[in-house]
């Protein structure tokens, strides 16, 4: 769901009508210029928030989502200056888990190249992946760009520099993704990540 709301400068909570738990939500002031791309994820929890816009590792605030995890309704905005300003107006782009369609969650790299495996339920069409504990990229790998594995074509969402390939090199599979390379925006060793994937075609519509 795209929710816009207005700030009020104190702890707000926000109809988002998707009638189930949000898992991933991106923010953006539509009135601030400096304000960052704020992001809830649920394997962070509502403790936690990362920038979209920036490779940080995720911050520990109260004042991103007031500690307070959301719910089938509402989602809660602490005394978050970039995202709940009085009078200024932010978008918010909500989305859960659909088995068989979308997945967001969270792995431990080990940093080889033939063995982290991270099930979906469905072949991905699109992935991103970003470490949470670790100051790295937002990886972005499509089956578009690089229609076949050994996929090693992807895009950084916080960075503003072209398609890179090599290093970071995954294959889209039946039923989630593998890594072939150890590579730290995705794979590295004891590096924890959160995943954002969509599928290719649902299970529920796919082909014999």
């Amino acid at each position: 769901s795209i929710v816009n709301f207005q700030g009020t400068g104190s702890v707000i909570t926000v109809g988002h009508g998707l009638g189930s738990v949000p898992d991933f939500i991106i923010l953006k002031s539509r009135d601030i210029n400096s304000s960052q791309w704020g992001t809830y994820h649920s394997s962070l929890g509502a403790t936690k928030s990362t920038y979209l816009n920036s490779s940080n590792l995720a911050a520990t605030n109260s004042v991103f989502f007031n500690n307070t995890e959301p719910t089938n309704s509402v989602f809660t905005i602490g005394t978050w200056s970039d995202m709940n300003t009085s009078s200024k107006d932010t978008i918010a782009y909500c989305f859960s888990n659909v088995e068989g369609y979308s997945k967001f969650g969270s792995y431990t790299g080990n940093g080889s190249s033939d063995e982290t495996f991270v099930y979906t339920g469905f072949r991905p069409a699109w992935l991103m992946i970003k470490s949470y504990d670790q100051t790295r990229n937002w990886t972005i790998f499509d089956n578009k760009r690089t229609p076949f594995n050994l996929m090693d074509g992807h895009l950084h969402a916080n960075a503003s520099v072209a398609e890179q390939t090599g290093e970071d090199e995954i294959d889209f599979l039946s039923n989630g993704f593998k890594f072939r390379s150890g590579d730290a925006d995705s794979n590295y060793s004891n590096f924890n990540y959160i995943y954002l994937a969509f599928a290719d075609q649902p299970f529920k519509y796919s082909n014999a």
